[in-house]
């Protein structure tokens, strides 16, 4: 008696254990899935790519843990950096409301396509293709900032230090002209320095051809909270 007792609560911790693919009450974001869709376009930076259509359309697929955690998170139709970013937002939310089964909280698996269309302004003319780093935007501000140096003297305590870095991106991916604007704070000399150490770019195309554009990079400092960002680049 005792032997099989002890085998049916064992069957049942398997069947715990289980991902359901169809439940009867799906599992859903704590906002609701319009809230949710819309927060997450706001928060997806379309820069951590380069967009080449007029929108970015991928599709999650998840698991919704019993505690509402989302695991084994997969991203499929875009790039490696779209992926990354995607992932990152939706790491930004809270918990789920987990899947029920015959009233049962479970853990189910959960698809959930996303399309984030494009402003006009950041969409390349047709047969055309935007300059833009081997590495990827993100990587390549990533490496701006490893290397930037500025005195956190300059910019008072509470003030946000903003400055847009504009160039050229020649045909041969060489990066020139180089020039800061909205500099407050004198630092255009060691941002200059640094691009200068940048490898080249890939070159924008028009018509299958290189050629020359130009590109520019908004940034903000923000001491008090220790955050260096760059928020739009055309």
């Amino acid at each position: 008696m005792t032997s099989f007792y002890g085998n049916a609560q064992q069957d049942k911790k398997i069947e715990d254990d289980k991902v359901y693919s169809l439940v009867q009450k799906k599992a859903s974001p704590q906002e609701g899935f319009k809230v949710f869709h819309q927060n997450f376009k706001e928060e997806f930076d379309l820069h951590s790519s380069l967009p080449e259509h007029n929108s970015v359309k991928f599709t999650f697929e998840f698991i919704v843990e019993k505690d509402g955690s989302l695991s084994d998170i997969i991203v499929q139709g875009v790039d490696e950096l779209y992926a990354k970013e995607a992932i990152r937002v939706l790491k930004t939310f809270d918990k789920w409301i987990p899947a029920q089964e015959n009233n049962v909280i479970v853990r189910s698996k959960f698809r959930l396509p996303i399309t984030i269309y494009i402003p006009k302004e950041l969409i390349p003319e047709l047969g055309s293709v935007m300059a833009r780093p081997d590495e990827g935007l993100s990587s390549f501000m990533d490496n701006f900032w490893n290397e930037f140096k500025f005195e956190k003297d300059l910019i008072p305590n509470g003030e946000i230090g903003s400055f847009t870095i504009n160039f050229t991106v020649e045909a041969d991916g060489s990066l020139t002209n180089i020039f800061v604007t909205e500099d407050k704070f004198n630092i255009a000399a060691d941002v200059e320095r640094v691009i200068k150490l940048m490898p080249k770019w890939k070159p924008a195309t028009k018509n299958n051809k290189d050629i020359k554009s130009q590109f520019y990079i908004p940034v903000e400092i923000n001491l008090d909270k220790n955050t260096k960002s760059y928020w739009k680049a055309i």
